[in-house]
């Protein structure tokens, strides 16, 4: 024990046990996701000294499901009739529903130009926007909780503070997989709870812009000059993760 009596090693070697889990996986799950993209880009050359260059976009990120309908997660604004039916409850989703909504606006145009006004004078330009891949969609995000099942022996079991909670030649309590899966959306009060954003399917995006002049030297030598930007919208950052309410 780390308080103030007793000796942890000899506890140990007595099998004398502080506090004990199990963690019961009793679901495989299988999370799909699809996604679409479709894509058309050319060059057209409308003189000799101009040519254009179009392209355009289009992703449509698709929710992710889980095949047999074992997703659970938090509903911001389900009751939750253990805490006098205030909005936050555990809630579990029939098969081919997901938590997250469509989204179909990952609209991204690219346009661009080399224009050769004189012999040795080019001036280039373009902007395009540029979304990112949904790569994160629901990974290592526990979405079963309810499916699976744990068996805990907490410290508040013991006899006294001091005391064992069991000895380990005993084993750890049985548990009745008749009890799973467990649909009570309370389950987690109390303790976290994993949420997976209706509208978390909107990428994030950036877009670039530039212009630029190449002037042509002599001796094999080129002066060039370029103006380049960018802005990202919805940009992702760690330490933010689990924030709801970020500022923009």
């Amino acid at each position: 024990f780390s308080s103030q009596t007793g000796f942890a090693y000899a506890s140990f070697l007595m099998g004398e046990v502080n506090t004990a889990n199990l963690y019961l996986p009793l679901v495989s799950p299988g999370l799909r996701v699809w996604y679409s993209a479709f894509y058309f880009q050319d060059d057209w050359k409308l003189r000799p000294n101009f040519t254009i260059n179009l392209g355009f976009r289009w992703d449509i990120p698709g929710p992710i499901k889980e095949v047999n309908g074992k997703v659970s997660g938090m509903d911001q604004t389900a009751p939750n009739p253990d805490a006098g039916g205030i909005p936050g409850a555990l809630v579990f989703l029939d098969k081919g529903q997901s938590f997250q909504d469509p989204y179909y606006w990952c609209l991204a145009p690219r346009i661009g130009f080399a224009w050769n006004p004189s012999e040795k004078v080019v001036v280039r330009g373009g902007y395009g926007i540029s979304y990112s891949p949904p790569i994160a969609n629901g990974w290592d995000m526990d979405l079963h909780q309810g499916f699976n099942g744990r068996t805990d022996v907490r410290r508040s079991e013991a006899l006294f503070p001091e005391g064992p909670v069991l000895n380990w030649d005993e084993g750890l309590p049985p548990y009745d997989i008749d009890d799973y899966p467990n649909l009570d959306p309370s389950q987690l009060n109390g303790s976290t709870i994993n949420y997976l954003d209706a509208h978390s399917l909107r990428m994030p995006y950036s877009q670039n812009w530039h212009l630029g002049v190449q002037y042509e030297l002599p001796w094999d030598t080129v002066l060039e000059a370029n103006y380049i930007g960018t802005k990202g919208t919805r940009l992702e950052d760690g330490l933010f993760d689990g924030a709801s309410n970020q500022m923009p």
